[in-house]
This record gives structure tokens, sequence and C-alpha cells, in this order.
């Protein structure tokens, strides 16, 4: 698994103080009525968040029956279930012969104490989400349902790891890219010199905004309308070079170490995941040299004389507010209630999307619990 030390790093090109910024602005246990809530829990050797709804499992492994569609081809027989069915190690999925419902296999609470999982889950759920992608093209899922909207029943489904939740929502990982989500903002700051004048900074702020039926799109944030010089031609090229792509993956800058090459800011686009994938790989392996703009159905930019922000939008007390990835709910209450930030932590509540609804998180409140509850883009959050 990714220290934190290690994401903190990765995220060299992201705003990582948590300074705020602000702007206008299912599964079969699912009832009406209640959806449960998650839990933080530290009973373990590592802390967990259990999600709503599920119950205490023996042995390393829980199953649970997720509803993700009709299918867009028919499982009438042992073999074209087989068709549709991923076995991994530690993940597994394989869908029911008629009707939509998936067993979903992944390691219960005792599951992520054993070491072999605890290792080997990194690698595991990338290759996983990977054969979920090939299914997805294949037919085997319902249509017009992306590969995120899959991979968030999945999680929802399954305990993990609380400091992993940027790995399983958002793919960040070792080599420091990040998938992005409806509701993110991205920042691209550049300078621009001039004969006998100051240098120029310019800055812009772009949305990521959901596209239906499936996947996002990029647009330029509501609260920049005016703009000038520089700032017009990097709306321009940016808006239009992505505009065909629903899927929006961004390479974080990195620095130098004893096995890392320097990278500056990426930003890829594809059509289909798989082509996502590819082109990752190849940024992955070769650095920049690996950004081909001639790749079929994809575009690829390098930010080369700027920097790009990464910001998730958090609700605040009815406000949305932008926050880096990474930012925990110990460093929001010590931003937002610098005076009296253990009063408020007695007093406040974190809400997660779960099943297209929201759920409280269930936590201890203390600091030191409060330091491990990151929080993701979409939560909300609430104090009197």
């Amino acid at each position: 698994m990714i220290e934190a030390q290690k994401i903190r790093r990765l995220l060299f090109g992201i705003t990582l103080s948590v300074e705020v910024f602000l702007f206008a602005g299912c599964l079969r246990t699912h009832t009406a009525k209640s959806i449960g809530q998650y839990q933080l829990s530290s009973r373990s050797d590592i802390t967990l968040l259990l999600p709503p709804a599920m119950s205490p499992t023996g042995g390393t492994t829980q199953t649970t029956m997720l509803d993700l569609g009709n299918r867009s081809i028919a499982l009438s027989n042992k073999d074209g279930v087989s068709l549709c069915a991923i076995r991994g190690r530690i993940f597994a999925l394989s869908p029911e012969s008629g009707g939509r419902w998936w067993e979903f296999k992944a390691p219960n609470v005792n599951g992520w104490n054993t070491p072999a999982v605890h290792e080997e889950a990194d690698s595991e759920w990338e290759m996983f989400l990977r054969q979920i992608a090939k299914l997805a093209s294949d037919g085997c899922f319902a249509k017009g349902m992306g590969v995120d909207a899959i991979q968030q029943r999945l999680i929802e489904a399954m305990p993990i790891p609380a400091g992993e939740v940027l790995r399983f929502y958002y793919s960040l990982g070792s080599f420091g890219f990040v998938d992005l989500h409806p509701g993110m903002q991205i920042g691209v700051e550049t300078t621009e010199m001039a004969v006998s004048e100051k240098p120029t900074v310019s800055g812009v702020l772009f949305s990521i905004e959901g596209r239906s039926p499936v996947g996002v799109t990029l647009a330029l944030a509501s609260s920049r309308k005016h703009l000038r010089g520089n700032e017009k031609t990097i709306v321009s090229e940016m808006l239009s070079k992505f505009a065909a792509y629903p899927l929006l993956r961004l390479f974080l800058e990195q620095g130098t170490t004893s096995s890392e090459k320097a990278r500056h800011p990426i930003l890829l686009g594809a059509k289909t995941q798989d082509i996502l994938d590819q082109i990752t790989d190849r940024v992955s392996q070769k650095g920049e040299r690996g950004c081909d703009s001639s790749a079929p159905e994809s575009s690829c930019i390098i930010v080369t004389d700027g920097t790009i922000s990464l910001l998730s939008t958090i609700t605040i007390n009815g406000r949305a507010a932008l926050y880096a990835p990474g930012t925990t709910l110990a460093q929001v209450l010590e931003v937002n209630t610098a005076d009296k930030p253990d009063r408020t932590l007695q007093a406040v509540t974190v809400q997660r999307r779960f099943d297209d609804h929201y759920a409280t998180i269930l936590f201890s409140r203390d600091r030191e619990t409060a330091s491990k509850l990151i929080l993701i883009n979409g939560d909300r959050i609430k104090w009197n």
C-alpha cells in the first residue's frame, strides 16, 4: 500500500496547504428510509472506512450482491457467465446467469490485516479496474453505465483503508496520476515574460463537469468570466483539445529522486478507458516522451511553462469550498475554527455519497482520528 508520505510527495504540483477557495455556489441492502452510516474503525491494525449496511463476516473475504443494471448482452450459459467474470486473487466479480445482479468478492476487516492483501492490494485493484473496463467494452454491463459508476458501487460495498481513499476513488498511486471527476477543478497558472516589463502571471480555473450519458467534460469555471491575453489562449487550447474526450486523467508534477525523473504536469483525454490506460502506460514508462499527440482517440498536453493545481469540492455549512486532495477533517477544522477546533469537533457532521444519497461518517471525536479522515470530492461537512 502507498504510504501517506509517498502520497504527499506525489501531490507536489497541488496546493497542499488547506487555504480554502470559496465560490458561489444500489446495493441490495438499500432501503428508502435509511441507508446506514459509514464508520471509521481503528479496531484493527489499520484504520478502515466501513461502508453502510455492511455485516461482519468470518474468514478474510466478504461477498456482496450488486445491482449493476441490465446487461448489454445475454448470458445464457456457463460459458457466457465466464466471459464476463473477473477472478482476481484479492478482488473478484461475476454475474448471475440472469437479471441484474453481480457477485462481488473483496477483503473484509480481517482480510485487510492479512500481510499479502495489505501489500498487494494496490496492484490488484489497478488490474481489477482495467479488467472492468474491458468487460464494459465487451458489453457485460448496462448500456450507459461508465466504469467510474461501477467503481463507485464497488467501493461502497467493501471496507477500505482510510489512508488509501485517494487510491480507490481516484486511482492516485505511485505513478502520480488522478482520474478527474465532476466537482473537481484544475487551475493552470503561467508566467508570461515581456521585454522591459515585469513578468505577468496568468491563472485560469477549469471545472470538471458531468457529461451525458457518461464521462466528464472540461469547462471554464463560472468564477472566471473576464479573460486577458495569455488566459484566452490557455482556455481556447484546453477546451478545444479535450472537447471530444469524456475521460480525463491528470499526471501531477513530479520532482526528482534517486529512482524518478522530473516530469511536468500532463493532462490526458481519451474516448475509452482502454485507450486512456494505454497512453497512461506510455507516460508512466517514458515520461513526457510518452505524451504522443498522434495517438488515436486520445489527446495529451504537457504544461511546460506553468503549474497545475488540482482541487476538490467540499461543502462546508452549505457553502461550496475547494481543497487540495488529501486534506483531512482535522485540517479543515483548524482553518475554519482556529479558536475552538476541539469544541467544533464534538459537533461536526461529515457526510459522504452512498448509492446516490449521502450517509454520515461515524468516528471517534478526537484530533488523532480526525487527522485520519481524508476528505474526498463531494463530501459535506456541517457544524453548529
